[in-house]
């Protein structure tokens, strides 16, 4: 299998399924061309958060494998990692998580002033 790094925009409704032996799985098709190029994205168990995340329209940056079904010879990529493209499209709860690493990384780094502010830039009182 090849390593594959492809951008895109999801098409449908994330299609997830829980099969007889309590795994999860997850599938949706990925637009990679404006001429109707279409693959289908898929994934197991604890990946299946990676793609439950996107709604359609959302673009994507996606990580993975690339595989060819035996059985009826189409092409599909296992993935390993997905990513927002647009920041907007983000949930809150992952704006939230990067707003408070910012803030943090800010207060490490900050001159803490005798004042009241809890930080100031140098040589600014």
């Amino acid at each position: 299998m090849n390593q594959v790094r492809i951008v895109g925009t999801i098409v449908d409704e994330i299609e997830l399924r829980r099969r007889p032996d309590g795994s999860e799985t997850a599938s949706v098709a990925l637009r990679f061309s404006e001429a109707n190029g279409t693959i289908l994205l898929f994934c197991m168990g604890e990946r299946t958060r990676h793609l439950a995340k996107f709604r359609p329209g959302d673009a994507v940056k996606i990580f993975g494998r690339l595989s060819v079904n035996k059985q009826n010879h189409k092409a599909a990529i296992i993935v390993e990692e997905a990513q927002h493209l647009n920041k907007q499209h983000e949930s809150a709860k992952d704006r939230e998580a990067d707003e408070w690493n910012t803030a943090r990384k800010f207060q490490q780094h900050a001159k803490v002033a005798g004042d009241h502010r809890w930080a100031t830039r140098p040589g600014v009182r």
